[in-house]
């Protein structure tokens, strides 16, 4: 009896291990068109986060159970679900998707499909978009477009993030891509003056996509500023024959340091004090995890008013903006701004007239990043406040120790604010000649127009005697203009698209 309970025991354990036990599966992905490989095809199991993708020659292997489904996914081809059902080899073959393939992109001198476009050009829309409380439009394309790549300078509040296209090629010059909104080239350095990201001018609720040139060939549109890249920024400007809408919008977000520096703990900090050189004398009575003292929860919100109208032959869009936004370190950034496009069809909708303006103002409250350091260092066995009720500090015979970091954070002691204040607007004429309905005339004319007011105050180092206080005020101006116009003919010849730019 003893024995058959065993062997049903193991049964009951062994049956539902084998019934879960993953196969592996391996295939090729190769082009309906013409059989070749494609590589760096995605393979996912739908439902899951597991996937792979194809190496160089079009092969995957992945691990599977049976019933799931394989998601099989190219940009340009219709993607194809597979059902396992214990097979031990599955090959696909892509078709290419019409529909992707005549979606329209900008390409800095006007427009065209994916399939004819000669140069390196991705697009992102609104629907492939990073989603969330996100205040840098940078973040929306994180991870969403290839050899593009978006890096995170801190956490700080109105943090933005770096952008490079295909790597960086200069050691010393700038490696960032040149962005454009609606046609106006955006001064990246000039237009953020005391600002910590230059396109949190831009409202992201607005983009409606962006288009990235990657190649050499972006330079013959926009000269030597388009030699790493070039960005195209759409706004969004509503359509024609639409009802009223009006719509609010509200996300709200929270930060915190999640990982901290590793660092002795009072109890260990003081197990030094048998060293031979330690002087036992400097150790206080508290325990303070210094870094759990600086970090606090930062929260933040978002709203977004829109209005939008469209008629038979004009259309309107306006949007009001608020965006605030706290750091770990109690820092403080918010964004105040109004942006409106308005577009008018004249003559038969031979003439298109396209405005589009935005006013911001970037307000920015720097904190002493010097107290993430001093948190670091400072000792763990001193309290916050001495028995004055002052800031405990290492004394005036220690020039060089580091700084109660909580001294560093205090208002009183620290307090840096700029405000910035933009204007970016871009007028735009599209008019195609009643004589040569193939031949049109575009103009663009904008200004990115910002002004900068700030101060900063910095109390003296208390562990030096002859440390002197630090006041600055600084303000600042640029104005950034540009008119370009082009002829552009376009028209169908037995098939051929012919294109002349003038």
């Amino acid at each position: 009896m003893k024995t058959f309970l065993n062997a049903l025991i193991f049964c009951l354990i062994m049956v539902p291990s084998a019934l879960m036990a993953q196969t592996t599966v391996s295939g090729t992905v190769t082009d309906e068109a013409n059989a070749m490989p494609l590589p760096g095809v995605n393979v996912i199991i739908k439902g899951t986060s597991r996937g792979t993708s194809t190496d160089f020659n079009g092969k995957y292997s992945i691990e599977i159970n049976d019933g799931e489904t394989l998601v099989i996914s190219y940009i340009g081809y219709t993607s194809q679900e597979i059902v396992y059902n214990g097979q031990s080899t599955i090959d696909v073959a892509l078709e290419e998707d019409a529909a992707q393939l005549d979606e329209v992109v900008l390409i800095g001198y006007g427009s065209t499909t994916k399939q004819d476009a000669t140069g390196a050009v991705e697009k992102v829309g609104d629907e492939e978009f990073n989603r969330g409380a996100i205040v840098a439009p940078q973040q929306l394309i994180a991870g969403k477009a290839a050899g593009v790549r978006v890096t995170t300078g801190g956490g700080a509040a109105g943090e933005g993030g770096e952008i490079r296209i295909r790597g960086g090629a200069s050691l010393s010059a700038t490696n960032s891509p040149l962005i454009v909104i609606d046609g106006l080239p955006i001064d990246q350095r000039g237009g953020a003056q005391g600002g910590r990201n230059a396109l949190n001018a831009i409202n992201p609720a607005n983009i409606e996509d962006f288009v990235v040139l990657k190649d050499a060939s972006a330079t013959a549109i926009y000269g030597s500023r388009a030699s790493n890249g070039v960005i195209l920024i759409t706004t969004k400007k509503g359509s024609t024959n639409q009802a009223l809408q009006v719509e609010y919008g509200l996300q709200a977000s929270i930060r915190r340091v999640t990982n901290t520096v590793d660092v002795l703990s009072a109890e260990q900090y003081r197990g030094l004090s048998s060293e031979p050189n330690f002087d036992t004398s400097t150790l206080g009575n508290a325990s303070t995890d210094w870094q759990d003292q600086i970090y606090s929860t930062g929260v933040g919100a978002i709203h977004n008013i829109t209005v939008s109208k469209g008629y038979e032959s004009s259309n309107f869009r306006v949007n009001l903006n608020h965006a605030s936004q706290e750091g770990p370190l109690q820092d403080l950034y918010e964004r105040n701004g109004i942006n409106g496009s308005f577009v008018q069809r004249l003559l038969d909708n031979d003439l298109k007239l396209t405005l589009v303006a935005k006013a911001i103002q970037d307000k920015y409250t720097y904190v002493n990043q010097g107290a993430i350091g001093s948190a670091i260092a400072f000792d763990p066995t001193q309290s916050v406040f001495d028995d004055n009720g002052d800031y405990t500090q290492y004394g005036t015979s220690a020039n060089l120790a580091p700084i109660n970091p909580l001294f560093l954070l205090d208002n009183d002691n620290y307090d840096n604010n700029q405000t910035i204040e933009r204007v970016i607007a871009n007028f735009n004429v599209d008019y195609k000649f009643w004589f040569l309905k193939e031949l049109s005339f575009v103009l663009n004319a904008g200004i990115d127009y910002a002004e900068n007011e700030g101060s900063r105050f910095e109390a003296p180092n208390p562990n030096n005697s002859g440390a002197f206080p630090l006041n600055e005020v600084s303000n600042g101006l640029n104005r950034n203009t540009s008119l370009d116009f082009y002829l552009n003919y376009k028209s169908d010849i037995e098939s051929i698209d012919t294109n002349i730019d003038l």
